[in-house]
């Protein structure tokens, strides 16, 4: 067993003993329970009785391995006392069996409870234990944060329609995450009750991950995403998914003015042309939208240029994902880059499978972005000491450094007319006393019409 106190730098291995005392002496220290190894001489009488004696622990983990060395009636026992801690607030368990029915008692008891996270589990029960477990769930008053990361049934056969009809009564609800190991053919609940859930007034972020969701939950999906103003977060990663649902979620989003982040699966056959545009129209007018990930996507040179076209009028979006083909032609780039020198807002652009032309060129203006161009770019207002500003941020990065003195080489002032080196302005020297070496040239003027006829090119390009 391994006490974890985040009042303290470190973590030590006490014994059960040690452990139980703490417990019963209610150390303020001792907020943090995660169970490891069962260890020597456990009574469990004893550390039942130390857990309902406590009043200062908040967060308790129980981990696979010492779940398995506890006999079954043990951990039912184990896991029905720990609702008894009247300041618990967080519950993880690991790689574990959990008796549904128990964990119903667990629940009841709980009255602070904020967040519970399951991963790799298999919930065991009956379908009465689970609809019971569901009616338990609905009226709980503080549990905010419900998390199953990898899960399964015993039986198969067992339906979660009361499970996320619940949730969508639940009055403090605010993220759900569902995510099946794979053991199901089929997701274990109907478009009915996922309907009931994006008509919650408290849930903000949903993960609906690896579930198996047909046609009439994504007919679901996307009728809430018109009607649905209060979701902030919607992931969808790991379905299977067509392209006409696409389509139709992104004419929804075109619409939706609440949701910051969408995560939709790929189709088998990749996003059609068709999927493309309609998500460039989404993003030419939505406003509220802050990442988009289109994961395991494999963009043409026509869909490319369709989202490329999207992100040039967007000024909200700051994250994207998607796939672009090794092969990726011309026209895909170009718009590629030109969408890129126009928009200043992106601070992260994924392009998975691009080749490394491409990848560069996409770091190359996000590190632009970075610094701040869009301020000196955006409406071409700013001053003098703007600019200044900005070359001394950047003067540790040639490739950006070149690329804000082409666009404003007046920046650049010449010792003499005698062809002398062209140095940094008196201005800028004092800061960072660094010399630039463009060529030799005779005047503003003549430098700026050879920078425009002989552009020296960022390394990324």
């Amino acid at each position: 067993m391994r006490l974890n106190r985040n009042l303290r730098r470190f973590s030590q291995p006490l014994s059960i003993i040690t452990c139980t005392d703490k417990l019963i002496q209610n150390d303020p220290g001792f907020v943090e329970l995660s169970l490891e190894r069962l260890g020597e001489n456990f009574d469990l009488d004893d550390f039942v009785y130390a857990i309902k004696a406590n009043q200062t622990v908040k967060h308790v983990c129980f981990s696979g391995t010492f779940v398995r060395e506890l006999q079954p009636d043990q951990w039912k026992t184990m896991l029905e006392a720990v609702g008894h801690l009247s300041t618990l607030e967080e519950l993880q368990i690991w790689c574990s069996t959990i008796p549904i029915g128990v964990f119903r008692k667990t629940i009841e008891c709980a009255k602070v409870l904020r967040k519970v996270y399951f991963f790799r589990i298999t919930l065991s029960g009956t379908q009465a234990e689970f609809d019971e477990f569901a009616a338990t769930l609905k009226d709980h008053p503080s549990l905010r944060d419900f998390r199953i990361g990898g899960f399964q049934t015993s039986d198969e056969n067992i339906i979660l329609d009361s499970v996320v009809e619940a949730f969508a009564e639940m009055p403090a609800l605010e993220v759900v995450s569902l995510q099946l190991t794979g053991f199901h053919e089929s997701v274990p609940f109907s478009g009915n009750s996922l309907a009931r859930l994006f008509q919650s007034e408290s849930l903000s972020d949903l993960y609906l991950s690896r579930l198996g969701l047909v046609a009439e939950h994504f007919d679901v999906i996307v009728r809430g995403m018109t009607e649905n103003e209060n979701l902030r977060v919607l992931d969808l990663f790991g379905n299977n998914i067509n392209n006409e649902h696409v389509v139709s979620m992104a004419e929804a989003l075109a619409h939706n003015t609440g949701l910051e982040t969408l995560v939709l699966p790929c189709p088998a056959e990749d996003l059609s042309v068709e999927s493309c545009k309609a998500i460039s129209q989404a993003l030419q007018v939505n406003k509220t939208l802050v990442t988009l990930n289109l994961p395991r996507s494999i963009l043409t040179d026509e869909g490319l240029t369709h989202i490329a076209e999207g992100l040039t009028v967007n000024t909200t979006l700051k994250k994207i994902e998607v796939g672009v083909s090794k092969s990726i032609g011309g026209k895909g780039t170009d718009a590629l880059e030109e969408m890129l020198e126009k928009n200043y807002e992106l601070q992260r652009l994924v392009v998975s499978s691009a080749e490394k032309g491409v990848k560069e060129k996409v770091e190359f203006y996000m590190r632009l972005n970075e610094v701040g161009r869009g301020s000196l770019l955006r409406d071409g207002k700013a001053t003098r000491e703007q600019w200044v500003e900005m070359l001394s941020t950047v003067t540790n990065d040639l490739d950006c450094l070149f690329y804000f003195i082409s666009m404003n080489p007046a920046l650049c002032q010449f010792a003499n007319t005698q062809g002398a080196d062209v140095i940094v302005t008196e201005e800028f020297r004092p800061k960072r006393r660094h010399t630039i070496e463009l060529g030799n040239y005779n005047s503003v003027e003549d430098e700026a019409n050879k920078l425009k006829a002989k552009p020296r090119r960022a390394s990324a390009f």
